[in-house]
């Protein structure tokens, strides 16, 4: 027996709202978790922090992940996230499944002005939260800070 996940808090909202920045980024993940996922805890953790939001287009429109998949995902990027070879030193990110029942009247805007209406229904997402690290931290063997990568020799 399969437990619902929680409603979005609204303080998530508002943060997935307010549009990708430096400590916010959105991720797709219908299917699987995103390949450069790590990379963007990395940079997170190695500058002010930030939170991901799976299940998120790039407009800030919700689309959801695949409901059935979700444990999965979760699962999988902790075990990951513990990882020395993934990921180095290991950090203590907080990881939560929500639920959020769109009314479908949220219209989010890429960078080239072209609008995504978000269909009303119901949507599982995945809010994964990178604290700062206080030493620098690795993935594999590069390390991430903000967007720009430095490789180590």
């Amino acid at each position: 027996m399969s437990t619902i996940p929680p409603a979005l808090p609204d303080h998530l909202l508002e943060l997935i709202r307010h549009g990708e920045d430096y400590r916010i980024e959105y991720k797709e993940a219908r299917k699987e978790l995103p390949k450069n996922l790590f990379a963007t805890v990395t940079a997170f953790a190695n500058r002010d922090g930030g939170d991901i939001f799976l299940g998120v287009h790039a407009t800030g429109v919700i689309v959801g992940i695949d409901a059935t998949l979700s444990a999965k995902f979760i699962t999988n990027f902790i075990t990951l996230a513990h990882n020395k070879e993934e990921i180095f030193p290991s950090i203590d990110i907080v990881v939560n499944e929500y639920v959020y029942i769109s009314d479908g009247s949220f219209v989010g805007i890429d960078k080239n002005g072209k609008t995504l209406c978000e269909q009303a229904g119901t949507y599982h997402i995945i809010h994964i939260h990178v604290p700062v690290s206080c030493a620098v931290v690795r993935h594999k063997v590069e390390f991430m800070i903000e967007t720009e990568m430095l490789i180590l020799i």
